[in-house]
């Protein structure tokens, strides 16, 4: 993972780097779920269903939140266009997360972090468990080696510990 950095730096070279900017940075949170999506190599359509369903309610509280249209329908099918119709490259990806960090969970508020956190974990969980990619899948290959693999990244990356109910 790249050195700490703060919110601009993240910033400036998503920017200037990845092409993200603008509304962009507000669809961030998107990549995680993304990366899940094609941990396998493959995007299947119940996996991006409930990416999509993850991408209609965050952009409904950002613009809820603004109250003004911060992020617009042709901003999401422009990003979405970007990282789902075909597969990007896994350490773009990677990348993108680790400078998203400073991006989204730098709220004062350390409550608030951790509940984007434990939603991110939980659309991520929804995505892996989606689909399978062959049937009939064994008592414990509902989820895919790759995608557990990615999970668990992802996880570790965002600090999410399973030391407490859900």
């Amino acid at each position: 993972m790249a050195a700490k950095m703060n919110r601009q730096q993240a910033l400036d070279e998503l920017a200037h780097e990845h092409h993200i900017e603008g509304p962009d940075i507000y669809l961030l949170e998107l990549i995680p779920l993304i990366e899940m999506i094609w941990a396998d190599g493959v995007a299947q359509e119940a996996e991006m269903d409930v990416m999509r369903e993850y991408m209609i309610a965050h952009v409904g509280r950002l613009n809820e939140a603004a109250a003004m249209e911060v992020v617009t329908n042709d901003d999401v099918q422009r990003f979405f266009q970007r990282f789902c119709h075909e597969r990007p490259a896994p350490e773009l990806l990677k990348t993108i997360r680790e400078l998203s960090v400073a991006v989204f969970l730098n709220s004062p508020d350390e409550s608030r972090n951790r509940e984007k956190r434990d939603t991110l974990l939980a659309y991520c969980l929804d995505i892996a468990a989606a689909t399978v990619l062959e049937y009939p899948y064994g008592r414990r290959e509902r989820i895919v080696a790759e995608e557990k693999a990615m999970l668990l990244e992802i996880m570790e990356h965002f600090q999410i510990s399973l030391d407490r109910e859900w």
